[in-house]
């Protein structure tokens, strides 16, 4: 979904959503020791982007799994390593929409979902398939 979501916003994010979206990169950046920060960065890009596809629902949808979507409430951890490759691919993803070229910023934004799944199933298959109940996720 996000793939499509990122096409969306490179042709209808406004100049202030692609400020907002710069300034999340800026603090992945500047934030990178700090893995708390660095993840409410992570959050807020992923929102911009859906927000500023121009349809709500698709605002609604990621900011309602945006907690659950970086997989740290079911014990999925994010060493500096790869706190690295996600700001590289969060830039690589902001400039194709600054470029506002749908076609790579979906591409990018595919790379980017692929790259984490790999990783996730590499690194933590023991939680992939665990439920997370809504309590956990809202309570923890």
């Amino acid at each position: 979904m996000e793939p499509m979501i990122s096409s969306l916003a490179a042709s209808r994010m406004s100049d202030e959503q692609l400020v907002e979206l710069r300034g999340t990169v800026d603090q992945m950046r500047s934030d990178i020791d700090d893995q708390y920060s660095f993840l409410d960065a992570n959050k807020r890009f992923h929102d911009v982007i859906a927000w500023s596809s121009g349809n709500a629902l698709f605002g609604y949808i990621i900011e309602s799994l945006l907690s659950i979507m970086d997989g740290t409430a079911i014990g999925i951890d994010y060493p500096q390593y790869r706190r690295e490759a996600i700001l590289k691919a969060h830039q690589e993803i902001y400039d194709s929409l600054a470029a506002r070229d749908p076609e790579l910023a979906m591409e990018r934004m595919r790379e980017h979902i692929e790259a984490y799944e790999r990783y996730a199933e590499r690194k933590f298959p023991q939680v992939m398939n665990e439920i997370i109940p809504w309590e956990q996720r809202f309570f923890a």
